[in-house]
């Protein structure tokens, strides 16, 4: 009987799983600036998917970033020095790419 239970069980649970519907994919890339007058690149700047926990990427030295991440997903930019910005990828793009100009501001020491 306890075998039976725990049969059933499972079968519903990976009935409720596989309802769920997968999000679209997205191609997101874009480049790093500084928010201030200049305009600099900012180079090495962190990504992480904040719907997953998980790093995504890294600019490169030349504040260029490209990586896959489902539409609706929420991405947190972070640099020594500057404030953490956070940009999230619409939803129903009717595309499967995406590109972002991301500005980051200085740290108020």
């Amino acid at each position: 009987m306890k075998y039976l239970i725990g049969i059933l069980m499972l079968v519903f649970t990976t009935t409720a799983f596989a309802q769920q519907a997968e999000r679209p994919l997205v191609q997101f890339s874009g480049i790093v600036y500084n928010a201030d007058s200049t305009r600099s690149i900012v180079p090495y700047v962190n990504i992480t998917d904040l719907s997953t926990g998980k790093a995504v990427g890294v600019a490169n030295y030349e504040g260029y970033f490209s990586f896959v991440v489902h539409e609706q997903d929420s991405l947190k930019f972070t640099s020594v020095g500057y404030e953490p910005v956070t940009v999230m990828i619409p939803a129903d793009l009717g595309k499967k790419k995406f590109g972002s100009k991301i500005e980051n501001e200085g740290a108020d020491n």
